[in-house]
């Protein structure tokens, strides 16, 4: 729903438009195919989403069937996490490499890079432990 001008609150009477129509008939064959509603039922809720003039009376046909959605954004709540720890270890390997070979061609003594690579490396751990972490749960 749309906020009513200038209120912030949801306008009930938001015209629908075909695509959205096509959603909720869409979620209500999902809802069939897998068993949670009657054919009957879904003859009856497909033909109300035909004729459904507003976004509030297709929300009112999916109120009581599961939400997609929330998979949906677990899903790309993994990607994103996927995504972050690819680049925090290609940064880290990069360079961790970078002062290992500055070090290699003109450092004598001490290996100095350990006061950045060890730190690092204990918090690419920590970010790979806490990502497997949100996928174990995300599966759940």
């Amino acid at each position: 729903m749309q906020p009513a001008p200038g209120t912030g609150f949801p306008v009930r009477d938001a015209l629908a438009a075909d695509a959205e129509r096509e959603r909720c008939a869409s979620a209500l064959r999902d809802a069939f195919a897998e068993g949670r509603l009657e054919l009957r039922e879904l003859e009856g809720r497909l033909d109300r989403a035909r004729a459904a003039r507003t976004r509030w009376e297709l929300r009112g046909l999916v109120a009581d069937l599961p939400r997609e959605h929330v998979a949906r954004a677990g899903r790309a709540l993994d990607r994103l996490d996927r995504l972050a720890l690819r680049a925090h270890a290609t940064v880290f390997g990069g360079v961790s490499t970078g002062l290992t070979g500055l070090w290699a061609a003109f450092g004598q003594g001490d290996y100095w890079p350990a006061w950045f690579v060890a730190p690092a490396a204990a918090l690419l751990a920590t970010h790979a432990g806490g990502s497997w972490t949100v996928r174990r749960l995300l599966r759940r």
